[in-house]
């Protein structure tokens, strides 16, 4: 049931992916497997937020974090606290947002796990964005792109650099935003990771038509690819 579900969602089968991905976790309940149950738990809130469905979608995942919590997995309990982050994000909850972040960023701290703590940090720098709060989204998204630049594999590493391109536009710092796209789109994952390459071109294009009309033709390039 759970790569029947993986299937589906690869197929773009929405309603197929929560449908296999409900019955994993209920078998797995039942056969006490309660790792893969989490998973397919953590599956079902995100598929319910891709269709759109943000409150279902928390319901499922808080109850992904509960049993996490419940069994000590702390590794899980921080992704899951991650993502119900979003969903709150999503619902203009910013506040309630970033205290489950600095909740997942500090088990994360307490795991060592690095990637982990910068992929919620890269997230809290969204939401920082929503409230207004750029300078400080700045800076921290800085630090998370200088950090990460020896040990994260390199979707990563772009999706930290188009976020610092954000924040260097809202900051009204285009020439730099338009750097640090162009490094970013020399990657190898950018080369190999379509969804990558189009993230950065657009965010690239964006920047160039806030540079002005002398961009614009090559805004538009960037946006026919």
């Amino acid at each position: 049931y759970f790569e029947l579900g993986g299937i589906k969602r690869h197929r773009g089968d929405y309603a197929g992916a929560i449908d296999y991905w409900r019955r994993s976790g209920e078998t797995a309940n039942q056969a006490g497997m309660t790792h893969l149950e989490i998973s397919a738990l953590g599956n079902v809130g995100g598929m319910l937020f891709d269709a759109g469905n943000a409150e279902e979608s928390l319901r499922v995942r808080n109850q992904a974090v509960e049993r996490a919590f419940a069994i000590g997995d702390s590794f899980a309990a921080a992704t899951f606290l991650t993502h119900v982050a979003n969903n709150y994000h999503a619902m203009c909850d910013y506040e309630t947002a970033l205290a489950k972040l600095d909740q997942a960023i500090e088990i994360g701290r307490q795991m060592n796990d690095a990637e982990g703590v910068a992929l919620a940090e890269n997230q809290r720098a969204t939401v920082l964005i929503a409230l207004g709060r750029v300078d400080e989204a700045h800076e921290l998204i800085a630090r998370v792109a200088r950090k990460s630049e020896s040990w994260s594999e390199g979707r990563t590493r772009c999706y930290f650099r188009d976020k610092l391109a954000v924040t260097q536009m809202l900051k009204g710092q285009l020439a730099q935003a338009q750097e640090t796209l162009r490094v970013a789109l020399t990657f190898p994952a950018a080369a190999q990771e379509m969804s990558v390459r189009l993230r950065l071109q657009t965010t690239l294009a964006l920047a160039l038509l806030a540079d002005g009309t002398l961009r614009v033709d090559e805004a538009a390039q960037l946006l026919a690819k």
